[in-house]
């Protein structure tokens, strides 16, 4: 039984230049027929063309005076028309440039202000949380002075006081 996997032993299938010749299928002898028009198509406009452009040449070089002219005119023209439309598509685009110049440059500008507004967010909830941690720490300054006070009055008089200042009577 052959493997199914692939690997660097087993290359699993057959490389396309040894596989063995396949009778011609039902789809291939259908398609046959227009795949060969199709390219007599294909063949058959590029000799028209060639034949065009020879025709041309020939006039060109061999024609009359006012065969040259016409070719002449037709050239300019040609040639005319190609300025004109590489014109059309500098022009569409320097637009565009200028359009997506324009474009970044808001989305710089409105990224700024983000960033801005961002910051000054930030900066209001440090101020925020300084000020809540000062009114905590004051809160538990005073909890502190007020349990101070609170255990001196309860701690008995100083030492003094405790030992000598009794009256004996």
């Amino acid at each position: 039984m052959k493997p199914t996997w692939t690997t660097a032993y087993n290359p699993g299938r057959q490389s396309i230049m040894n596989r063995p010749l396949k009778e011609p299928t039902k789809t291939n002898i259908e398609s046959a027929d227009l795949q060969h028009q199709r390219e007599l198509d294909i063949q058959r406009r590029r000799q028209d063309t060639f034949a065009a452009q020879e025709a041309d040449r020939i006039r060109a070089m061999y024609g009359t005076r006012e065969e040259k002219q016409n070719i002449a005119r037709q050239l300019a023209s040609d040639l005319d028309k190609l300025i004109a439309e590489k014109q059309e598509i500098e022009r569409e685009r320097l637009a565009e440039d200028r359009r997506h110049d324009l474009e970044m440059l808001a989305q710089v500008k409105y990224q700024e202000i983000l960033e801005r507004e961002e910051a000054e967010a930030r900066q209001a909830y440090a101020e925020y949380l300084a000020e809540q941690q000062r009114a905590t720490i004051a809160q538990h300054r005073e909890e502190r002075r007020r349990e101070q006070a609170e255990e001196r009055a309860e701690r008995p008089q100083d030492f003094f006081g405790q030992h000598f200042a009794r009256s004996t009577r």
